[in-house]
């Protein structure tokens, strides 16, 4: 995690503020325990890599993440091993779902990403050392198909934004 912040963090500021390695630990530490928001650390900025599953679900991502496929579509994680680092895992899973209706969600919100709407739902379930689990579920119909995506996520500092699972979406297409 150190190197990762160290590659992500201007080399001038670090200079000049003198940050050492105790520093970036701090930040490390606030980061895990979920202060500040993981789009920060998952930029979708500059060049993306496509990954398409062979069932037309098309992903693309920043080199920061990757995509694993599986079945029905992905699990997207931190590129490498930073994941084992980290107190709270990033995962967002991606599936498609062809002729089948996702489970019905109580208490539906709906976001537009793009020209899309999604419906939503994020479920609080109490939680550990960590904080309350939030578990967040999102679909979308495309023509006969859907689109559903999850994350589960722990915070100590009420619900999170799920920033990086929304870039995402936004990303997220089927290639016919």
């Amino acid at each position: 995690m150190v190197s990762f912040l160290t590659k992500q963090l201007n080399p001038k500021i670090l200079n000049s503020y003198k940050v050492t390695s105790v520093s970036i630990l701090l930040i490390c530490i606030t980061l895990n325990a979920g202060c500040l928001s993981d789009e920060k650390y998952y930029p979708f900025q500059g060049e993306l890599r496509e990954f398409i599953h062979q069932n037309g679900l098309t992903v693309k991502l920043p080199e920061t993440l990757v995509a694993t496929e599986n079945d029905k579509g992905f699990l997207i994680e931190p590129a490498g091993d930073l994941n084992k680092h980290l107190r709270n895992q990033l995962m967002v899973w991606i599936e498609k779902r062809e002729n089948e209706r996702p489970d019905a969600f109580a208490n539906l919100r709906q976001k537009t990403v793009g020209n899309r709407t999604l419906n939503y739902q994020i479920e609080l379930r109490e939680g550990g050392s960590g904080g309350d689990e939030y578990r967040f579920t999102a679909w979308e119909k495309n023509e006969r198909d859907f689109i559903v995506y999850k994350q589960v996520q722990q915070s100590e500092y009420g619900e999170p934004n799920f920033a990086t699972c929304w870039q995402i979406i936004e990303k997220t297409a089927i290639k016919k």
